[in-house]
């Protein structure tokens, strides 16, 4: 862990000093708590929480901690790179840098949990992704395969 921080740091060094961040929105964040590592007896043992930061122009200085989850990054990040979202919310999830109930803080935790396990279809989707399903080839939607005798003595068209 110790090595994670200090290369994150010497990135954000590094980007620093070349002037690449006056005009960047720089997000670092957790998208888990832990993999089972060497450490994993000793990490288990306390309260942990996922990692979200903001560093950029117009982003407040300070620590914030109030309750979300992951579903509340994207709106935060939108936000943070200066675009305007309805009601500060996009998908499930609603800004943090806004005054707006997140879902955890409107609903327990334990509810929610509840609620996602009752909405089956919503959790295929959320597993599935939204890439539409593969469709049996036919006849009509064979694959075409070039060969040199198909060619028609066209020449490229000039990219420039």
């Amino acid at each position: 862990m110790e090595c994670s921080a200090w290369l994150a740091r010497d990135f954000l060094a590094r980007a620093e000093a070349e002037g690449l961040l006056d005009n960047t929105v720089v997000v670092v964040a957790s998208d888990h708590l832990t993999m089972r590592v060497s450490a994993w007896e000793q990490l288990i043992q306390g309260e942990r929480d996922n990692t979200f930061m903001l560093l950029g122009p117009g982003i407040p200085v300070g620590r914030e901690s109030r309750e979300a989850s992951m579903v509340d990054v994207f709106p935060t990040v939108l936000e943070a790179m200066g675009f305007t979202i309805d009601w500060h919310r996009a998908g499930l999830g609603v800004s943090l840098l806004s005054g707006e109930p997140t879902l955890l803080e409107a609903y327990s935790k334990t509810e929610i949990n509840v609620r996602m396990r009752e909405e089956t279809a919503l959790q295929e989707r959320l597993w599935e992704g939204l890439a539409p399903q593969p469709q049996p080839v036919t006849e009509e939607h064979a694959q075409v395969v070039e060969t040199p005798t198909d060619a028609t003595g066209e020449r490229p068209a000039n990219v420039q």
